[in-house]
């Protein structure tokens, strides 16, 4: 049962990936329409008054406002995407009509309890939702719908009808389905809402009364559930639902710390608190400089002459960290390796939150906490952002890292690259760039690369026990999660020593392949191999 509970929440918080991937390119358009938008570099670049380039980056800020202002309608439909396994374009309409027959039918009820309120609709929890007045039940309703949708596509997709009826079966039967399920959640909401709203801010209001110690339970817990998968499901909640903190920005309420941010950045005159990114803040502390701190270690204490071979892995992973905030490629590096360092490092990972915090410094972003958001967003909009902080704090802990990784690996003798001939074989400069989805010159003009990639995709499947023992494929940012029948037959050494991932883990009857960048191409063409639904 356990296992079970943990597989679906897996599933359910990779399915969080389809909506949410959106969001870094509307939250970059959000940050520079409204970085050079602002008063402080308005003055300073003259050539940011000229109508027409005001007019584009007004562009810029209406757009990313336009994907902000509708999480809860993208979450519907992206989520039930991202659940459903066949038949995904149903899944996405029947969210469609769900929606908007569940916003219409708590209007009414509410409307014939006489609890519609006119003026403050914030004061009653109420608001407009595409044009429609309901309680403000967020990012919540939009999930409530794609599970519905989901569940729905799952068990009435091959429905049989009488021959009259005939018409409606199948597909057609689904959307039908998810209407009627609407009303009673809609019907629900407009009387329970109430409740758990009030429930969920008593949360909030725990968590965020921590201050500083929960900043640091959350900067760790985050990093804990990396290796399980089960940190998506972790952030969605707290960055798009009340437990990530509520705040009023320019008279409108925002739920969830990057529902904060982008109604914050996109107010003109708002200052970002420390209040509002302490579930936040310290990541960049340890994506930019903490784990290149442990890579700096992991290279200083390889052996001499597996030097170059080891810089070559440390360095790309290195680069996806600091630049994008993709850590998983480092972080899997000595993970699997020694999982000691691992805890040392979410424990370090939380005292990053908690510094950053009592020093009241500010640090945000949409998604992904790399150097170019952090340029983008924390150093563009200074007037607003108290960020200086991370120039001392962010070079401590890289220090830190660095002399904590260092003294672990040499006491214990840990096998991290280049202390020992099976991990310095791993990959070439090349290769490790191609893992970590870096581009080459060279690699991008390798005319088999393709031909490469499906050889290697039919030998995952055999190492998986063949067509007959895989359930499931799907992969996240890093990883191909591949769900198995019988685990013992998998060949995970073979994954690891001859088709290129970085390391194997399981959870439950799942086996996860670290292939950086590549993951994702591996889950295509294993599912076309398969006759899966892509």
């Amino acid at each position: 049962m356990k296992k079970l509970i943990i597989s679906k929440l897996e599933k359910f918080g990779r399915a969080f990936l389809i909506p949410v991937s959106i969001l870094p390119f509307a939250g970059i358009i959000l940050g520079i329409g409204n970085g050079f938008t602002s008063d402080g570099i308005v003055n300073a670049l003259p050539l940011l008054q000229v109508p027409l380039i005001s007019f584009i980056f007004g562009i810029f800020k209406v757009v990313g406002r336009a994907v902000f202002s509708n999480l809860p309608f993208i979450f519907a439909v992206g989520l039930a995407v991202g659940l459903s396994k066949k038949e995904k374009g149903t899944a996405a309409l029947s969210a469609t009509l769900g929606y908007f027959v569940f916003l219409y039918t708590m209007n009414y009820v509410l409307g014939a309890r006489g609890l519609l309120v006119d003026g403050n609709l914030e004061a009653a929890g109420q608001k407009m939702v595409l044009g429609v007045q309901v309680y403000d039940v967020n990012v919540f309703g939009g999930i409530i719908i794609s599970i519905l949708a989901y569940y729905a596509t799952k068990h009435f997709m091959g429905i049989k009808l009488s021959p009259a009826f005939a018409f409606f079966e199948g597909p057609r039967f689904v959307p039908l389905v998810v209407m009627m399920y609407s009303i009673v959640a809609g019907a629900g909401a407009a009387v329970i809402w109430p409740g758990i709203a009030g429930l969920i801010t008593k949360v909030s209001i725990f968590l965020t009364s921590l201050g500083a110690f929960g900043s640091f339970f959350y900067g760790m817990l985050e990093r804990l559930l990396i290796p399980f998968g089960l940190h998506h499901a972790l952030n969605s909640m707290m960055k798009f639902t009340e437990l990530g903190g509520t705040a009023t920005v320019g008279g409108t309420t925002y739920y969830g710390f990057v529902n904060i941010f982008a109604g914050t950045l996109s107010t003109a005159g708002e200052v970002f608190t420390r209040e509002m990114t302490q579930f936040y803040a310290g990541q960049f502390i340890v994506k930019i400089f903490g784990l290149t701190g442990a890579a700096f270690a992991m290279y200083k204490t390889s052996y001499l002459q597996h030097r170059k071979k080891t810089a070559s892995v440390l360095i790309a992973a290195s680069i996806a960290s600091v630049l994008t905030g993709i850590t998983e490629p480092l972080e899997f590096t000595f993970l699997f390796i020694a999982p000691t360092l691992y805890l040392i490092h979410a424990f370090l990972a939380g005292t990053a939150f908690f510094v950053m915090y009592i020093t009241g410094t500010v640090a945000f972003g949409i998604q992904g906490a790399g150097l170019i958001n952090f340029i983008l967003y924390n150093v563009l909009n200074s007037g607003r952002v108290s960020w200086m902080g991370t120039l001392w704090i962010g070079p401590l802990y890289f220090i830190l890292y660095y002399f904590i990784f260092k003294f672990m690996i040499l006491k214990y003798d840990y096998k991290t690259p280049g202390r020992s001939e099976e991990m310095t074989g791993l990959a070439s400069k090349k290769e490790a760039r191609e893992k970590y989805g870096i581009k080459t010159q060279s690699s991008s003009m390798t005319p088999n690369k393709g031909a490469i990639k499906s050889e290697r995709a039919a030998r995952l499947i055999e190492v998986h026990g063949g067509k007959d023992n895989i359930v499931d494929v799907d992969a996240c940012i890093t990883r191909l999660r591949i769900d198995v029948k019988d685990k013992t037959i998998v060949k995970k050494e073979v994954i690891t020593s001859e088709l290129g991932a970085m390391g194997v883990t399981e959870s439950g009857m799942q086996i996860q392949s670290i292939y950086g960048g590549e993951a994702k191409d591996y889950k295509v063409l294993i599912r076309e191999e398969l006759d899966m639904e892509i």
